[in-house]
């Protein structure tokens, strides 16, 4: 099985819009691998996991055809995970599609699942929408999924555990520490990951205090310390820290040995990791 990383930013990108940062700076002048966009990843080629603004940018810039893809996981309603103005381009008169063409299915959170009610109303032969609820498994055909309350700032956020082929990541943005429930969920029941993306909006740094909606390399660290103490990740997990604010320390590629000293693989827009 394989992720491939879409895009690896925060919300504002790196380079940030209107950010005059000499993190920014750097990123414009070398441009490549510190060019990030918002937060994607495709897994297995057929498993699109959020729906930001830069989707198009995403299809056109790494051959990703959307008409081939029909399901979509979104985590929350932040803007930099989920666009619904591009979904009304699954409309007649937008997109010309086969009569037989199957349905393009959308699952997430109540916040999400009302949000498109009123689009899927409009094409019900060309969008399903499903709401998922936090800790309930829901085969999707492809994969099984067990949404987790995540630790942000929407309605319903959701990080996601996702069975797929005999394989099991945990799919882990945006989220500050783990949520309560989910901390209990995933160290009462101790699933064994194959690879885990985690949020490291605040990059290297180790420790933020509690609070935030966000990690830090120190929290995930101390994260994966207690899960490899339960037998949840060893060895041959794939470790993976995305979703860097241009705000934070060591968000460059270039130096990603900050974390690949330690275990982790630093992801940049377009990586693929096989696992």
């Amino acid at each position: 099985m394989k992720i491939k990383f879409l895009g690896t930013a925060a919300a504002e990108g790196v380079p940030a819009f209107f950010c005059a940062c000499d993190t920014c700076k750097k990123a414009r002048e070398i441009g490549g691998k510190e060019i990030r966009t918002r937060s994607q990843s495709l897994l297995d080629g057929d498993l699109m996991l959020d729906f930001p603004a830069d989707t198009y940018f995403h299809s056109m810039t790494q051959s990703i055809n959307l008409t081939g893809i029909h399901n979509y996981i979104i985590t929350h309603a932040h803007m930099d995970h989920f666009h619904p103005e591009d979904i009304k381009m699954l409309g007649y008169g937008f997109a010309n599609l086969p009569e037989d063409m199957p349905l393009y299915h959308f699952y997430g959170g109540e916040e999400m699942a009302r949000t498109l009610a009123s689009i899927a109303q409009k094409f019900p032969k060309r969008l399903a929408v499903h709401t998922l609820y936090p800790f309930k498994e829901t085969d999707i055909g492809i994969a099984k999924v067990i949404p987790l309350k995540a630790t942000h700032g929407t309605e319903t956020p959701l990080i996601y555990i996702i069975e797929k082929k005999g394989k099991r990541i945990l799919y882990a943005h945006d989220t500050g520490l783990l949520h309560k429930e989910t901390e209990e969920y995933l160290f009462n029941n101790r699933p064994y990951f194959d690879l885990i993306s985690f949020d490291c909006c605040f990059g290297s740094k180790e420790d933020i205090g509690k609070g935030n909606t966000h990690l830090c390399f120190g929290d995930i660290k101390r994260i994966v310390e207690r899960m490899r103490e339960n037998g949840m990740v060893d060895d041959n997990t794939k470790l993976c820290v995305n979703h860097f604010s241009h705000n934070a320390p060591d968000i460059l590629y270039e130096n990603r040995s900050v974390y690949e000293n330690q275990g982790y693989i630093m992801t940049y827009d377009g990586l693929e990791v096989e696992f």
